[in-house]
């Protein structure tokens, strides 16, 4: 799915909301769509399908997709807690606007963090260090069955356990 392919799931409301945040930030629209196309391409090319499922391969997708959301965005704003800052509303306002089920949410939400702590870590780091980073995590990723156990895994990414 392309990024384009999920605004055009969005109803009016969402599409406004999403067209607010992005009018507050005009600058930040084209690394936005930038990091969200890149990560759609990453992961297709690494896990195929596999990744809009809940298991490991999601939870690289989110964590990636919070990444490069910071790099682009330091790239423009030359600030670190601005990057992480828009990262954080863009991805959230995302699963406000494609909700899931309470356990996919929380899932979400913490591997988002996770990319979002990745950047902070290292900021600088080559995409390519970030990267094999990213799935040397993804492969050491905890599996959860309710979302109040997510909590525990502070700094790692989660998946579904089926």
């Amino acid at each position: 799915m392309t990024a384009w392919e999920l605004i055009r799931r969005f109803n009016l409301n969402q599409l406004v909301r999403l067209a607010w945040l992005m009018m507050r930030h005009p600058l930040y629209v084209f690394p936005t769509l930038k990091a969200t196309q890149e990560t759609l391409r990453i992961c297709n090319k690494r896990y195929g399908d596999l990744h809009h499922k809940n298991g490991k391969a999601n939870a690289f997708r989110h964590a990636l997709w919070n990444l490069l959301l910071c790099r682009y965005v330091y790239q423009k704003s030359k600030n670190t807690e601005k990057a992480e800052g828009w990262a954080e509303r863009v991805t959230d306002l995302h699963e406000r606007l494609a909700p899931n089920e309470k356990l996919d949410t929380a899932m979400d939400l913490h591997n988002n963090k996770v990319g979002r702590m990745l950047f902070t870590g290292h900021p600088i780091q080559t995409m390519t260090d970030a990267i094999e980073s990213l799935q040397r995590m993804t492969q050491e990723a905890k599996p959860v069955s309710d979302a109040k156990n997510i909590t525990n895994f502070e700094g790692e990414l989660v998946y579904i356990a089926s």
